[in-house]
């Protein structure tokens, strides 16, 4: 079953990237603000896809790749989730923190995807009643390897899907 992105996790990217300096033209930022707005037709997504694909080719700034990733992360494509790990971990090394937690999120969905347990936590799906859940979970991971990405524990992405599962 397809997750969406948790959308704390979605709000936190916005403001941790919100605080940083590095500008540049029209590309992957817009198209991110763009998709926050719901300004995107979903049945446009594989253009949408082919859009960020094209503007990460392009030399772009570590935001603009922590942007793309992002967005990458709405892909169905194994393959795109494999561009948003690389393009998210090259922000992080040009000393973005926030697109650590994005590399997770990118190494869970392609897991998810696949059907193996995710490692870190992130995905979240719902279950044949519609209430939400974290999908499985690999245990050999550690909160210590959470915590190098960015991300929370096991327990609080626990209490995270029945916080949801509550608002049902």
């Amino acid at each position: 079953m397809r997750s969406p992105l948790p959308p704390l996790l979605l709000a936190l990217a916005a403001l941790a990237l919100s605080a940083c300096s590095v500008r540049s033209d029209f590309s992957t930022e817009d198209l991110y603000r763009r998709s926050l707005q719901g300004s995107f037709d979903p049945a446009g997504r594989a253009e949408r896809m082919a859009d960020v694909r094209r503007a990460l080719d392009a030399d772009v700034a570590p935001r603009e790749r922590l942007f793309g990733a992002l967005l990458l992360l709405d892909s169905g494509a194994v393959s795109d989730l494999e561009r948003a790990f690389l393009e998210a971990e090259r922000a992080a090394d040009a000393g973005l923190e926030a697109a650590r937690p994005v590399m997770a999120q990118a190494i869970d969905r392609a897991l998810v995807l696949q059907g193996y347990a995710q490692k870190f936590g992130t995905q979240y799906v719902r279950d044949e009643d519609g209430v939400w859940q974290l999908y499985r979970v690999d245990p050999a991971t550690t909160d210590a390897e959470r915590a190098a990405y960015g991300v929370p524990s096991l327990a609080e992405a626990r209490a995270g899907a029945q916080a949801l599962a509550a608002r049902r």
